[in-house]
């Protein structure tokens, strides 16, 4: 399988055109990517939910990281000189392992699914070549549902949802496989408030890997 998706790419870019013909102009672009994240929640400890996310009467503890996969639908418009600007949705999904190895919740029984959408500004370090390396940042808003499970008798639950603004930042590189088509890989860190005070954030990063296509 792996020596197929190989051949594939070599075919692809064997009958591209070459990095001089790969002109960049003023355009607009569609992507979708797959992401592998992980969360990290601070300000967090477990012993009993008081009916919120990550709000638990205790300790000041970083919980454990807890690792989950999405998707995301970006259009974007390419301004040609360095500088490229995204509307993004995403979607990203993870089991809360760090509540499944406390006593008092039932294991395999607590995630949290977030929703995202916001606007991402990408600074292009090298547009000259079919790589191109950059930086980037955002602002958005972000829906998180929470589902936790209580263990033992009283098996005491809670579920609830969260909507909190946040702010991302990274770098990645793009590679052009002709002048419609090109593979964008990125790392993604996002912190996001998550209860009403905003004392508490949850640190989600990770990898994203996609395509664009421009018309």
């Amino acid at each position: 399988m792996l020596v197929r998706i190989i051949a594939v790419v070599a075919m692809l870019v064997a009958s591209s055109a070459s990095a001089a013909d790969i002109k960049k102009n003023e355009q607009y672009y569609i992507g979708l990517a797959y992401s592998y994240m992980a969360g990290t929640t601070f300000d967090h400890h477990s012993p009993a939910p008081t009916g919120r996310l990550v709000n638990f009467t205790s300790e000041r503890e970083e919980a454990g990281v807890d690792w989950g996969t999405g998707g995301a639908f970006r259009i974007g418009y390419d301004f040609k000189s360095f500088l490229r600007a995204e509307i993004e949705y995403s979607y990203h999904s993870t089991e809360l392992e760090s509540h499944s190895r406390v006593a008092g919740f039932n294991k395999g029984k607590n995630d949290i699914d977030l929703h995202s959408a916001g606007l991402t500004l990408i600074g292009e370090l090298n547009n000259n070549s079919r790589f191109t390396p950059y930086i980037h940042g955002g602002a958005g808003m972000v829906l998180g549902h929470v589902n936790v499970q209580g263990a033992g008798p009283s098996q005491e639950t809670f579920s609830d949802l969260v909507i909190a603004p946040a702010v991302s930042f990274g770098a990645g590189s793009t590679f052009a496989i002709n002048s419609m088509f090109e593979l964008d890989v990125r790392y993604r860190a996002a912190v996001i408030p998550t209860a009403e005070d905003l004392e508490t954030a949850m640190l989600v990063h990770g990898v994203m890997a996609g395509v664009n296509f421009k018309f």
